[in-house]
Protein backbone atom coordinates (compact mmCIF):
# COMPACT_ATOMS: atom_id res chain seq x y z
CA UNK A 1 0.00 0.00 0.00
CA UNK A 2 0.87 3.67 -0.66
CA UNK A 3 0.99 6.14 2.19
CA UNK A 4 2.82 8.85 3.92
CA UNK A 5 3.78 9.41 7.90
CA UNK A 6 5.40 11.56 9.66
CA UNK A 7 5.66 14.16 12.57
CA UNK A 8 6.83 17.18 13.21
CA UNK A 9 8.07 19.71 16.36
CA UNK A 10 8.95 23.41 15.88
CA UNK A 11 9.91 23.67 19.29
CA UNK A 12 12.32 20.94 20.18
CA UNK A 13 14.88 20.15 17.36
CA UNK A 14 15.03 16.67 16.32
CA UNK A 15 18.84 16.49 15.19
CA UNK A 16 20.41 15.47 18.55
CA UNK A 17 18.62 11.90 17.77
CA UNK A 18 17.97 11.51 14.11
CA UNK A 19 18.86 7.88 14.34
CA UNK A 20 15.83 7.13 16.43
CA UNK A 21 13.35 9.85 14.93
CA UNK A 22 14.22 8.05 11.84
CA UNK A 23 13.59 4.59 13.20
CA UNK A 24 9.94 5.65 14.56
CA UNK A 25 9.30 7.29 11.44
CA UNK A 26 10.21 4.09 8.99
CA UNK A 27 8.20 1.91 12.08
CA UNK A 28 5.19 4.54 11.31
CA UNK A 29 5.15 3.91 7.71
CA UNK A 30 6.14 0.34 7.95
CA UNK A 31 2.84 -0.05 9.51
CA UNK A 32 1.07 1.01 5.61
CA UNK A 33 2.83 -1.69 3.75
CA UNK A 34 0.52 -3.97 2.76
CA UNK A 35 2.20 -5.42 -1.21
CA UNK A 36 5.94 -5.87 -0.51
CA UNK A 37 6.54 -2.00 -0.58
CA UNK A 38 9.51 -0.18 0.80
CA UNK A 39 9.71 3.62 2.32
CA UNK A 40 11.69 6.58 1.97
CA UNK A 41 13.04 8.67 4.91
CA UNK A 42 14.17 12.19 5.46
CA UNK A 43 14.89 13.65 9.39
CA UNK A 44 15.30 17.74 9.47
CA UNK A 45 15.83 19.47 12.39
CA UNK A 46 12.03 19.78 12.89
CA UNK A 47 10.65 17.23 11.09
CA UNK A 48 10.93 13.59 9.82
CA UNK A 49 9.03 12.32 7.03
CA UNK A 50 8.47 8.68 5.60
CA UNK A 51 6.87 7.01 2.60
CA UNK A 52 5.96 4.32 1.17
CA UNK A 53 5.32 3.23 -2.54
CA UNK A 54 3.77 0.41 -4.41
CA UNK A 55 5.79 -2.19 -5.44
CA UNK A 56 6.21 -1.81 -9.02
CA UNK A 57 7.27 1.55 -8.41
CA UNK A 58 11.21 3.26 -7.26
CA UNK A 59 11.58 5.05 -3.98
CA UNK A 60 11.95 8.88 -5.16
CA UNK A 61 10.41 10.01 -2.05
CA UNK A 62 10.61 12.04 0.15
CA UNK A 63 11.60 15.00 -2.56
CA UNK A 64 13.89 17.89 -1.07
CA UNK A 65 14.95 20.67 -3.01
CA UNK A 66 17.14 23.78 -1.96
CA UNK A 67 15.98 27.82 -2.95
CA UNK A 68 18.07 30.32 -2.36
CA UNK A 69 19.89 28.47 0.33
CA UNK A 70 16.68 27.14 1.80
CA UNK A 71 15.62 23.57 1.90
CA UNK A 72 12.13 22.27 1.09
CA UNK A 73 10.85 19.03 1.34
CA UNK A 74 7.69 16.88 0.67
CA UNK A 75 6.10 13.61 0.94
CA UNK A 76 2.64 12.71 -0.78
CA UNK A 77 0.71 9.92 -1.80
CA UNK A 78 -1.43 10.08 -4.42
CA UNK A 79 -0.95 11.65 -8.06
CA UNK A 80 -1.83 15.02 -10.48
CA UNK A 81 -4.07 14.36 -12.69
CA UNK A 82 -2.88 17.82 -14.82
CA UNK A 83 0.85 17.59 -13.94
CA UNK A 84 1.66 18.20 -17.60
CA UNK A 85 0.03 21.75 -17.82
CA UNK A 86 1.41 22.87 -14.18
CA UNK A 87 4.98 21.70 -15.21
CA UNK A 88 4.78 23.85 -18.12
CA UNK A 89 3.49 26.91 -16.50
CA UNK A 90 6.38 26.61 -13.61
CA UNK A 91 8.82 26.02 -16.14
CA UNK A 92 7.63 29.65 -17.68
CA UNK A 93 7.87 31.08 -13.91
CA UNK A 94 11.17 29.40 -13.58
CA UNK A 95 10.94 26.30 -11.84
CA UNK A 96 13.65 22.99 -12.66
CA UNK A 97 12.74 19.72 -12.73
CA UNK A 98 14.60 16.87 -12.00
CA UNK A 99 12.54 14.23 -12.22
CA UNK A 100 9.26 13.39 -13.89
CA UNK A 101 7.63 12.68 -10.14
CA UNK A 102 4.24 14.35 -9.40
CA UNK A 103 5.06 14.80 -6.05
CA UNK A 104 8.27 17.19 -7.61
CA UNK A 105 5.24 19.08 -9.33
CA UNK A 106 3.42 19.72 -6.23
CA UNK A 107 6.62 20.79 -4.27
CA UNK A 108 7.58 23.34 -7.15
CA UNK A 109 3.82 24.92 -6.99
CA UNK A 110 3.99 25.11 -3.30
CA UNK A 111 7.59 26.96 -3.89
CA UNK A 112 6.26 29.45 -6.46
CA UNK A 113 2.26 29.76 -5.28
CA UNK A 114 2.32 29.01 -1.44
CA UNK A 115 -0.99 27.59 0.30
CA UNK A 116 -2.46 28.50 -3.05
CA UNK A 117 -1.26 25.62 -5.30
CA UNK A 118 -3.92 23.65 -3.88
CA UNK A 119 -6.34 25.74 -6.09
CA UNK A 120 -4.03 24.64 -9.04
CA UNK A 121 -3.86 20.69 -8.47
CA UNK A 122 -6.45 18.25 -9.91
CA UNK A 123 -5.73 14.99 -8.60
CA UNK A 124 -5.99 12.62 -5.52
CA UNK A 125 -3.29 13.30 -3.09
CA UNK A 126 -2.42 14.13 0.87
CA UNK A 127 0.86 16.00 1.29
CA UNK A 128 3.00 17.33 3.32
CA UNK A 129 5.51 20.02 2.65
CA UNK A 130 8.94 21.61 5.32
CA UNK A 131 9.30 24.74 4.37
CA UNK A 132 12.39 26.08 6.56
CA UNK A 133 11.87 29.92 5.55
CA UNK A 134 8.52 29.68 7.48
CA UNK A 135 10.03 27.20 9.58
CA UNK A 136 6.22 25.65 9.23
CA UNK A 137 4.77 22.33 7.84
CA UNK A 138 2.14 22.58 5.08
CA UNK A 139 -0.36 19.81 4.77
CA UNK A 140 -3.16 19.95 2.60
CA UNK A 141 -5.60 16.92 1.32
CA UNK A 142 -7.40 16.80 -2.24
CA UNK A 143 -10.66 18.50 -3.06
CA UNK A 144 -12.91 15.47 -2.62
CA UNK A 145 -10.68 13.44 0.42
CA UNK A 146 -9.65 10.14 -2.02
CA UNK A 147 -6.76 9.84 -0.16
CA UNK A 148 -6.95 10.01 3.75
CA UNK A 149 -4.68 11.96 6.03
CA UNK A 150 -5.66 11.38 9.41
CA UNK A 151 -3.56 13.07 12.66
CA UNK A 152 -2.92 13.73 16.40
CA UNK A 153 -0.94 16.27 18.53
CA UNK A 154 1.33 14.96 21.35
CA UNK A 155 3.03 17.18 23.92
CA UNK A 156 3.02 20.11 20.91
CA UNK A 157 4.43 17.46 18.64
CA UNK A 158 2.43 16.78 15.36
CA UNK A 159 2.53 13.19 13.88
CA UNK A 160 0.18 12.55 10.98
CA UNK A 161 -0.07 9.19 8.90
CA UNK A 162 -2.21 7.86 5.91
CA UNK A 163 -4.04 5.81 8.16
CA UNK A 164 -4.91 5.30 11.56
CA UNK A 165 -2.81 2.29 12.67
CA UNK A 166 0.32 3.85 11.74
CA UNK A 167 -0.03 6.90 14.38
CA UNK A 168 -0.25 3.90 16.67
CA UNK A 169 3.72 3.61 16.49
CA UNK A 170 4.20 6.82 17.81
CA UNK A 171 4.93 6.44 21.59
CA UNK A 172 2.09 8.06 23.64
CA UNK A 173 -0.68 7.63 20.83
CA UNK A 174 -3.01 4.41 22.14
CA UNK A 175 -6.52 2.72 20.12
CA UNK A 176 -8.68 4.25 22.82
CA UNK A 177 -12.50 4.54 22.31
CA UNK A 178 -14.90 7.19 24.54
CA UNK A 179 -18.36 6.82 25.09
CA UNK A 180 -18.89 9.92 21.75
CA UNK A 181 -16.58 7.55 19.61
CA UNK A 182 -18.45 3.89 20.49
CA UNK A 183 -22.13 6.26 19.62
CA UNK A 184 -20.76 6.81 16.08
CA UNK A 185 -19.01 3.68 15.35
CA UNK A 186 -22.29 1.95 16.15
CA UNK A 187 -24.34 4.31 14.25
CA UNK A 188 -22.62 5.52 11.28
CA UNK A 189 -20.05 2.51 11.09
CA UNK A 190 -16.64 4.19 9.58
CA UNK A 191 -18.64 7.31 7.87
CA UNK A 192 -17.36 9.93 11.27
CA UNK A 193 -16.99 13.50 9.22
CA UNK A 194 -13.41 14.55 10.39
CA UNK A 195 -13.36 13.08 14.33
CA UNK A 196 -12.28 9.34 14.26
CA UNK A 197 -13.80 7.14 16.63
CA UNK A 198 -10.50 7.17 18.33
CA UNK A 199 -10.22 9.50 20.94
CA UNK A 200 -7.52 12.25 19.89
CA UNK A 201 -7.07 11.53 16.25
CA UNK A 202 -8.33 13.74 13.61
CA UNK A 203 -8.69 13.85 9.76
CA UNK A 204 -8.27 16.61 7.59
CA UNK A 205 -11.49 17.37 5.71
CA UNK A 206 -11.18 17.14 2.09
CA UNK A 207 -10.80 20.39 0.44
CA UNK A 208 -8.25 21.88 3.59
CA UNK A 209 -5.37 22.67 3.87
CA UNK A 210 -3.09 23.85 7.20
CA UNK A 211 0.21 25.08 8.75
CA UNK A 212 1.82 23.92 11.74
CA UNK A 213 4.18 25.68 13.29
CA UNK A 214 5.33 26.87 17.04
CA UNK A 215 2.20 28.35 17.36
CA UNK A 216 0.13 25.01 16.70
CA UNK A 217 -1.60 23.86 13.69
CA UNK A 218 -4.02 26.12 11.68
CA UNK A 219 -6.65 24.70 9.52
CA UNK A 220 -8.44 26.58 6.57
CA UNK A 221 -10.55 25.25 3.90
CA UNK A 222 -9.24 26.01 0.24
CA UNK A 223 -11.07 27.72 -2.74
CA UNK A 224 -13.75 25.55 -4.21
CA UNK A 225 -14.96 27.96 -7.14
CA UNK A 226 -18.61 27.37 -8.34
CA UNK A 227 -20.06 28.83 -12.12
CA UNK A 228 -23.64 28.46 -11.61
CA UNK A 229 -24.05 28.56 -15.93
CA UNK A 230 -26.58 31.35 -15.92
CA UNK A 231 -27.63 32.05 -19.26
CA UNK A 232 -26.60 29.00 -21.10
CA UNK A 233 -29.13 26.86 -22.70
CA UNK A 234 -29.77 23.23 -22.16
CA UNK A 235 -27.80 22.02 -25.32
CA UNK A 236 -24.74 24.09 -24.14
CA UNK A 237 -24.93 22.10 -20.83
CA UNK A 238 -25.14 18.94 -22.35
CA UNK A 239 -22.23 19.60 -24.60
CA UNK A 240 -19.82 20.76 -21.75
CA UNK A 241 -20.19 17.71 -19.74
CA UNK A 242 -19.49 15.96 -22.39
CA UNK A 243 -16.45 17.88 -23.34
CA UNK A 244 -15.24 17.82 -20.19
CA UNK A 245 -16.02 13.71 -19.31
CA UNK A 246 -13.99 13.42 -22.47
CA UNK A 247 -11.55 15.44 -20.93
CA UNK A 248 -11.54 14.06 -17.39
CA UNK A 249 -11.39 10.56 -19.29
CA UNK A 250 -7.85 11.42 -21.43
CA UNK A 251 -6.42 12.56 -18.05
CA UNK A 252 -6.88 9.94 -16.00
CA UNK A 253 -6.42 7.60 -18.47
CA UNK A 254 -2.65 8.55 -19.26
CA UNK A 255 -0.27 5.94 -17.38
CA UNK A 256 2.96 3.92 -17.72
CA UNK A 257 0.97 1.06 -17.54
CA UNK A 258 -2.49 0.41 -19.64
CA UNK A 259 -5.47 0.89 -17.38
CA UNK A 260 -8.54 -1.23 -17.14
CA UNK A 261 -12.38 -0.19 -16.49
CA UNK A 262 -14.56 -2.10 -13.55
CA UNK A 263 -17.80 -2.16 -15.35
CA UNK A 264 -21.59 -1.95 -13.67
CA UNK A 265 -24.51 -2.47 -15.39
CA UNK A 266 -25.61 1.09 -15.44
CA UNK A 267 -25.37 3.86 -17.85
CA UNK A 268 -23.12 5.76 -16.07
CA UNK A 269 -20.79 2.89 -16.04
CA UNK A 270 -21.39 2.37 -20.18
CA UNK A 271 -20.17 6.43 -21.03
CA UNK A 272 -17.09 6.39 -19.03
CA UNK A 273 -15.98 2.88 -20.26
CA UNK A 274 -16.93 3.88 -23.61
CA UNK A 275 -14.70 7.09 -23.37
CA UNK A 276 -11.91 5.12 -22.29
CA UNK A 277 -12.49 2.23 -25.30
CA UNK A 278 -11.86 5.72 -27.70
CA UNK A 279 -8.77 6.57 -25.66
CA UNK A 280 -7.23 3.08 -25.95
CA UNK A 281 -8.51 3.06 -30.02
CA UNK A 282 -6.43 6.04 -30.54
CA UNK A 283 -3.53 4.46 -29.33
CA UNK A 284 -3.57 0.81 -30.94
CA UNK A 285 -4.81 -0.76 -27.73
CA UNK A 286 -8.14 -2.69 -26.63
CA UNK A 287 -9.63 -1.83 -23.17
CA UNK A 288 -9.74 -4.29 -20.86
CA UNK A 289 -13.04 -4.42 -19.00
CA UNK A 290 -13.98 -6.44 -15.79
CA UNK A 291 -17.31 -7.39 -14.58
CA UNK A 292 -18.03 -8.72 -11.51
CA UNK A 293 -20.78 -10.59 -9.55
CA UNK A 294 -21.52 -13.52 -6.76
CA UNK A 295 -21.42 -17.05 -8.30
CA UNK A 296 -24.76 -18.19 -8.85
CA UNK A 297 -26.30 -14.90 -8.95
CA UNK A 298 -27.23 -12.93 -12.09
CA UNK A 299 -25.17 -9.82 -10.06
CA UNK A 300 -22.16 -10.92 -12.89
CA UNK A 301 -22.93 -9.56 -16.42
CA UNK A 302 -21.10 -9.27 -19.80
CA UNK A 303 -21.47 -5.85 -21.51
CA UNK A 304 -21.09 -6.85 -25.18
CA UNK A 305 -24.48 -5.53 -26.37
CA UNK A 306 -23.12 -2.32 -25.24
CA UNK A 307 -19.85 -2.33 -27.65
CA UNK A 308 -21.05 -4.36 -30.08
CA UNK A 309 -20.26 -2.22 -33.39
CA UNK A 310 -19.30 0.80 -31.61
CA UNK A 311 -15.86 0.12 -29.57
CA UNK A 312 -13.65 -2.67 -29.02
CA UNK A 313 -13.00 -3.90 -25.45
CA UNK A 314 -11.40 -7.57 -23.83
CA UNK A 315 -13.77 -8.25 -21.33
CA UNK A 316 -13.70 -10.74 -18.48
CA UNK A 317 -16.16 -11.51 -15.78
CA UNK A 318 -15.16 -12.32 -12.60
CA UNK A 319 -17.65 -14.03 -9.68
CA UNK A 320 -16.56 -14.77 -6.12
CA UNK A 321 -18.20 -17.28 -3.92
CA UNK A 322 -19.63 -15.81 -0.88
CA UNK A 323 -17.28 -17.92 0.85
CA UNK A 324 -14.42 -16.51 -0.50
CA UNK A 325 -15.84 -12.73 0.64
CA UNK A 326 -16.31 -14.13 4.17
CA UNK A 327 -12.44 -15.02 3.90
CA UNK A 328 -11.65 -11.60 3.40
CA UNK A 329 -13.65 -9.95 6.34
CA UNK A 330 -10.88 -9.51 8.75
CA UNK A 331 -8.88 -7.83 6.34
CA UNK A 332 -11.40 -5.43 5.59
CA UNK A 333 -10.87 -4.83 8.99
CA UNK A 334 -7.06 -4.51 8.87
CA UNK A 335 -7.32 -2.36 5.68
CA UNK A 336 -9.49 0.49 7.40
CA UNK A 337 -8.92 0.32 10.57
CA UNK A 338 -12.42 0.03 11.46
CA UNK A 339 -15.31 -2.30 11.00
CA UNK A 340 -17.47 -1.15 8.72
CA UNK A 341 -19.83 -1.94 5.82
CA UNK A 342 -18.18 -5.72 5.53
CA UNK A 343 -19.90 -7.18 2.41
CA UNK A 344 -18.58 -3.89 0.37
CA UNK A 345 -15.13 -3.57 1.34
CA UNK A 346 -14.64 -7.38 1.61
CA UNK A 347 -15.94 -7.36 -2.19
CA UNK A 348 -14.01 -4.61 -3.55
CA UNK A 349 -10.63 -6.26 -1.60
CA UNK A 350 -11.59 -9.57 -3.66
CA UNK A 351 -12.25 -7.71 -6.94
CA UNK A 352 -8.87 -5.74 -7.08
CA UNK A 353 -7.10 -8.31 -6.29
CA UNK A 354 -8.41 -10.31 -9.52
CA UNK A 355 -7.31 -7.68 -12.06
CA UNK A 356 -4.52 -7.49 -14.25
CA UNK A 357 -3.79 -4.02 -14.04
CA UNK A 358 -1.87 -1.72 -12.14
CA UNK A 359 -4.18 1.35 -12.82
CA UNK A 360 -8.55 1.00 -12.86
CA UNK A 361 -10.71 3.18 -13.56
CA UNK A 362 -14.49 3.18 -12.47
CA UNK A 363 -17.96 4.59 -11.98
CA UNK A 364 -17.98 5.08 -8.14
CA UNK A 365 -19.71 8.79 -7.10
CA UNK A 366 -21.69 8.83 -10.28
CA UNK A 367 -24.89 8.46 -8.50
CA UNK A 368 -24.12 10.82 -5.49
CA UNK A 369 -22.99 13.64 -8.00
CA UNK A 370 -25.53 13.37 -10.70
CA UNK A 371 -28.42 12.85 -8.79
CA UNK A 372 -27.91 16.45 -7.02
CA UNK A 373 -28.57 15.59 -3.26
CA UNK A 374 -26.93 12.95 -1.41
CA UNK A 375 -29.52 10.62 0.79
CA UNK A 376 -29.11 10.98 4.57
CA UNK A 377 -26.29 9.40 6.12
CA UNK A 378 -28.23 5.50 6.64
CA UNK A 379 -28.14 5.25 10.71
CA UNK A 380 -27.13 1.55 11.22
CA UNK A 381 -25.63 1.28 8.29
CA UNK A 382 -25.53 -2.79 9.20
CA UNK A 383 -28.74 -3.51 9.88
CA UNK A 384 -32.21 -1.87 8.40
CA UNK A 385 -33.24 -0.46 12.05
CA UNK A 386 -31.41 -0.46 15.28
CA UNK A 387 -31.66 -3.86 16.84
CA UNK A 388 -33.50 -2.96 20.04
CA UNK A 389 -31.48 -5.40 22.77
CA UNK A 390 -28.23 -5.03 21.28
CA UNK A 391 -26.27 -3.39 23.98
CA UNK A 392 -25.92 -4.27 27.44
CA UNK A 393 -28.70 -2.16 28.96
CA UNK A 394 -26.52 -0.40 31.27
CA UNK A 395 -24.13 0.58 28.80
CA UNK A 396 -27.81 1.68 26.33
CA UNK A 397 -28.55 4.02 29.13
CA UNK A 398 -25.57 5.68 29.14
CA UNK A 399 -24.86 5.95 25.29
CA UNK A 400 -28.49 6.91 24.35
CA UNK A 401 -27.96 6.07 20.93
CA UNK A 402 -31.76 7.37 20.37
CA UNK A 403 -30.37 10.69 21.08
CA UNK A 404 -27.34 10.40 19.64
CA UNK A 405 -29.43 9.20 15.80
CA UNK A 406 -32.07 11.92 16.21
CA UNK A 407 -28.64 14.10 16.18
CA UNK A 408 -27.12 12.82 13.37
CA UNK A 409 -30.76 12.99 11.46
CA UNK A 410 -31.15 16.35 12.38
CA UNK A 411 -28.17 17.36 11.43
CA UNK A 412 -28.89 15.09 7.41
CA UNK A 413 -32.03 17.26 7.12
CA UNK A 414 -30.37 20.87 6.49
CA UNK A 415 -31.01 21.57 2.86
CA UNK A 416 -29.31 25.21 2.44
CA UNK A 417 -27.43 24.64 -0.74
CA UNK A 418 -23.64 24.92 0.78
CA UNK A 419 -25.00 22.29 3.46
CA UNK A 420 -26.25 20.39 1.04
CA UNK A 421 -22.29 20.91 -0.83
CA UNK A 422 -20.55 20.18 1.51
CA UNK A 423 -22.43 16.79 2.40
CA UNK A 424 -22.07 15.70 -0.79
CA UNK A 425 -18.11 16.34 -0.92
CA UNK A 426 -17.96 14.52 2.36
CA UNK A 427 -20.17 11.66 0.90
CA UNK A 428 -17.92 11.39 -1.57
CA UNK A 429 -14.54 11.72 0.57
CA UNK A 430 -16.12 8.62 2.45
CA UNK A 431 -16.55 6.23 -0.76
CA UNK A 432 -13.10 7.29 -2.13
CA UNK A 433 -11.64 6.99 0.69
CA UNK A 434 -12.95 3.20 1.56
CA UNK A 435 -12.72 2.19 -2.08
CA UNK A 436 -9.42 3.61 -2.98
CA UNK A 437 -7.40 2.01 0.70
CA UNK A 438 -8.99 -1.69 -0.68
CA UNK A 439 -7.53 -1.08 -4.42
CA UNK A 440 -3.85 0.86 -2.54
CA UNK A 441 -4.05 -2.38 -0.79
CA UNK A 442 -3.83 -5.28 -3.44
CA UNK A 443 -1.49 -2.96 -5.52
CA UNK A 444 -3.97 -0.78 -8.11
CA UNK A 445 -4.21 3.03 -8.19
CA UNK A 446 -7.98 3.79 -8.56
CA UNK A 447 -9.21 6.49 -10.57
CA UNK A 448 -13.00 7.87 -10.60
CA UNK A 449 -13.89 9.87 -13.21
CA UNK A 450 -17.25 11.06 -11.96
CA UNK A 451 -15.20 12.12 -8.62
CA UNK A 452 -13.15 15.12 -10.90
CA UNK A 453 -13.92 18.23 -8.88
CA UNK A 454 -14.92 19.87 -11.72
CA UNK A 455 -17.67 17.73 -12.79
CA UNK A 456 -18.93 17.87 -9.23
CA UNK A 457 -19.02 21.92 -9.19
CA UNK A 458 -21.15 21.62 -12.60
CA UNK A 459 -23.53 18.81 -11.68
CA UNK A 460 -23.72 20.93 -8.65
CA UNK A 461 -24.53 24.43 -10.30
CA UNK A 462 -26.50 22.34 -13.11
CA UNK A 463 -28.79 20.47 -10.75
CA UNK A 464 -29.61 23.56 -8.27
CA UNK A 465 -31.92 24.90 -11.49
CA UNK A 466 -33.38 21.81 -12.28
CA UNK A 467 -36.26 19.04 -11.06
CA UNK A 468 -35.21 16.47 -9.36
CA UNK A 469 -34.45 12.94 -11.56
CA UNK A 470 -33.15 15.60 -14.15
CA UNK A 471 -29.16 13.89 -13.93
CA UNK A 472 -30.18 11.14 -15.29
CA UNK A 473 -31.77 13.08 -18.52
CA UNK A 474 -28.49 15.10 -18.49
CA UNK A 475 -26.51 11.35 -18.32
CA UNK A 476 -28.61 10.02 -21.27
CA UNK A 477 -28.55 13.02 -23.29
CA UNK A 478 -24.47 13.35 -22.95
CA UNK A 479 -24.40 9.84 -24.29
CA UNK A 480 -25.93 10.31 -26.93
CA UNK A 481 -23.97 9.52 -30.23
CA UNK A 482 -21.72 7.56 -27.69
CA UNK A 483 -23.67 4.39 -27.17
CA UNK A 484 -26.67 2.82 -29.48
CA UNK A 485 -29.75 4.11 -28.69
CA UNK A 486 -30.77 0.47 -27.75
CA UNK A 487 -28.65 0.56 -24.83
CA UNK A 488 -29.88 4.08 -24.19
CA UNK A 489 -33.15 2.50 -23.63
CA UNK A 490 -32.26 -0.37 -21.87
CA UNK A 491 -29.61 0.14 -19.62
CA UNK A 492 -30.49 1.49 -16.09
CA UNK A 493 -29.47 5.36 -14.31
CA UNK A 494 -27.97 6.30 -11.72
CA UNK A 495 -28.95 3.16 -10.04
CA UNK A 496 -27.01 2.42 -7.12
CA UNK A 497 -25.16 -0.65 -6.30
CA UNK A 498 -27.13 -3.21 -3.71
CA UNK A 499 -24.79 -5.08 -1.27
CA UNK A 500 -24.56 -8.87 -1.41
CA UNK A 501 -25.44 -9.77 2.72
CA UNK A 502 -25.45 -12.55 5.02
CA UNK A 503 -22.09 -13.99 3.62
CA UNK A 504 -21.09 -15.24 6.84
CA UNK A 505 -21.14 -18.96 7.89
CA UNK A 506 -23.42 -19.19 11.13
CA UNK A 507 -20.81 -21.30 12.72
CA UNK A 508 -18.20 -18.04 12.48
CA UNK A 509 -20.82 -16.00 14.66
CA UNK A 510 -21.26 -18.98 17.05
CA UNK A 511 -18.00 -19.91 18.30
CA UNK A 512 -17.10 -16.30 18.91
CA UNK A 513 -20.41 -15.72 21.12
CA UNK A 514 -19.71 -19.16 23.07
CA UNK A 515 -16.31 -17.86 23.99
CA UNK A 516 -16.48 -15.89 26.74
CA UNK A 517 -12.77 -14.37 26.60
CA UNK A 518 -13.95 -12.60 23.63
CA UNK A 519 -13.70 -8.48 23.92
CA UNK A 520 -17.63 -8.05 21.89
CA UNK A 521 -19.36 -9.92 25.53
CA UNK A 522 -18.30 -6.16 26.92
CA UNK A 523 -21.07 -4.38 24.82
CA UNK A 524 -23.71 -7.23 23.82
CA UNK A 525 -26.60 -7.67 25.79
CA UNK A 526 -27.55 -11.91 27.13
CA UNK A 527 -30.53 -11.32 25.22
CA UNK A 528 -29.18 -10.38 22.05
CA UNK A 529 -26.51 -12.80 22.59
CA UNK A 530 -29.21 -15.42 22.72
CA UNK A 531 -31.37 -14.62 19.89
CA UNK A 532 -28.49 -14.76 17.13
CA UNK A 533 -27.54 -18.28 18.66
CA UNK A 534 -30.75 -19.69 18.25
CA UNK A 535 -30.50 -18.53 14.89
CA UNK A 536 -34.40 -17.01 14.69
CA UNK A 537 -33.37 -13.38 15.78
CA UNK A 538 -34.48 -12.16 11.94
CA UNK A 539 -31.09 -10.42 11.66
CA UNK A 540 -29.30 -13.70 10.52
CA UNK A 541 -30.20 -12.33 6.67
CA UNK A 542 -29.07 -8.60 7.46
CA UNK A 543 -25.39 -6.99 7.95
CA UNK A 544 -25.03 -7.67 11.77
CA UNK A 545 -23.30 -10.96 11.75
CA UNK A 546 -20.95 -9.47 9.69
CA UNK A 547 -20.27 -6.59 11.61
CA UNK A 548 -20.10 -7.88 15.08
CA UNK A 549 -17.51 -10.56 13.61
CA UNK A 550 -15.69 -6.92 12.35
CA UNK A 551 -16.02 -5.54 15.84
CA UNK A 552 -14.94 -8.26 17.96
CA UNK A 553 -11.73 -8.28 15.38
CA UNK A 554 -11.16 -4.88 15.64
CA UNK A 555 -11.43 -4.71 19.65
CA UNK A 556 -9.11 -7.47 19.85
CA UNK A 557 -6.75 -7.05 17.11
CA UNK A 558 -6.15 -3.22 17.78
CA UNK A 559 -6.09 -4.18 21.55
CA UNK A 560 -9.07 -1.01 21.73
CA UNK A 561 -9.20 0.61 25.23
CA UNK A 562 -12.88 1.22 25.92
CA UNK A 563 -13.35 4.07 28.04
CA UNK A 564 -16.61 4.05 28.59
Amino acid sequence: MCGIAGFCDYVEELTGESYLWGTLAKRMAARLKTCGSDSGLTVSAHTAFAQTHFASEKPVQPVCCVRDHVRYTIVCDGELYNAAQLRHELRGLGARFETQRDAEVMLQAYLYFGAHCAEKLNGVYAFAVEDGLRNETFLCRDRLGAKPLFYTEVNGRLVFASEIKALFEYPGVNPAVDREGLCKLLCLGAAQGGQSVFCGIREFLPGTCGFFGREGLHVTPYDFPQDCWKGVSYPERVYRVRVLLEDIVARQMQAETEPCFLMEARLESYIAAALAAEQCRQRGKRLSVYSFGLCGENSCFTPKTAFSGVLEADIQKIACSREELAALLYDAVTVQDLPGTAEADAANLYYFQQIHSQVALCDVCAVQVLNGKTEPQQIFPWVAKEPAPLLKPELAEELCLANCMQEMQTEECADSPETMLGKLRWNLAETLRRLDRCAAASGVKLRAPYADFRLVETATCFLQTQKAGSGGRLLRDVARGLLPDAVLDRVPCLCAEKLACGIIPAEWLSMVLRDPQQPVHRLLSKEIERMLLQGNSGYEKTRLPAFLLQLNFWLRQYDVALLL
